[in-house]
């Protein structure tokens, strides 16, 4: 999908041709949806309901803008700045309530954690061995399909039936607490999936319009395991 995109807007009928992509076009640009994340997360914690419906229908508007930003392949910053913002509202909300809960403590060592998930990454990402293999993505897109058909389950059961004090799957004891570890793992991963990818895009001298969807990429991982991390952190206080 990339190569194909990347064709099109080097094709003779495209007026205008940016320069190649470089490392700086990625960074400034996730430093500016990141602060946008941050700015929407203000928000959502002083204005947004703490409740389990606004929680979810932010999730649902945040997932949509993440899918059609990259079915469309958004050379431009308006879809990447919308999610970021809605994404910052979820963050928000979700900090907030989990806090109301459990404590303000698990969001700062949540945040905290996320910045050392993300040095830790990129610092394997560089290791030979990882950057090279090329079954990781297909590996991911698997574990990816079935952790949403389990988190899918989980939901409808905790709804429904009330299974794990409301939690699902992960409010089960030990078992959720691996399952939660798991889901932090695989968030991780693809942080480096994504950081591979931007890589290839760079090696493949993509045109510097595909900056905000890289960026894009960047943030949704970022922004996943500290979900991830803050849910196993209330998982944790809970039990």
């Amino acid at each position: 999908m990339l190569e194909e995109a990347q064709r099109a807007l080097r094709s003779p009928g495209v007026q205008q041709i940016s320069e190649d992509l470089s490392v700086a076009d990625v960074l400034v640009r996730t430093v500016a949806l990141l602060a946008l994340v941050v700015v929407g997360a203000g928000i959502g914690w002083v204005f947004i309901p703490y409740n389990l419906l606004t929680i979810i229908l932010l999730s649902v508007a945040a997932i949509g803008l993440a899918v059609t930003a990259a079915r469309k392949m958004t050379t431009s910053p308006g879809l990447p700045v919308a999610f970021s913002l809605v994404e910052g509202l979820l963050v928000g909300s979700f900090s907030g309530y989990l806090a109301n809960l459990y404590g303000g403590e698990i969001v700062y060592t949540a945040v905290a954690a996320t910045a050392a998930v993300f040095v830790t990454c990129l610092a394997v990402f560089f290791i030979p061995a990882v950057r090279n293999s090329g079954q990781g993505r297909k590996i991911f897109t698997v574990m990816i399909i079935g952790y949403i058909v389990l988190s899918l389950a989980s939901f409808g059961l905790a709804v429904f039936t009330g299974l794990g004090g409301g939690w699902g799957f992960f409010g089960l004891g030990t078992f959720g607490i691996l399952l939660s570890i798991g889901a932090v793992a695989l968030s991780a991963w693809s942080l480096v999936i994504n950081f591979g990818s931007v890589d290839e895009a760079l090696r493949q001298g993509a045109p510097r319009e595909f900056a905000w969807l890289l960026s894009m990429g960047l943030v949704v991982s970022i922004v996943w395991v500290y979900l991830e991390i803050l849910r196993l952190l209330a998982i944790l206080q809970r039990n």
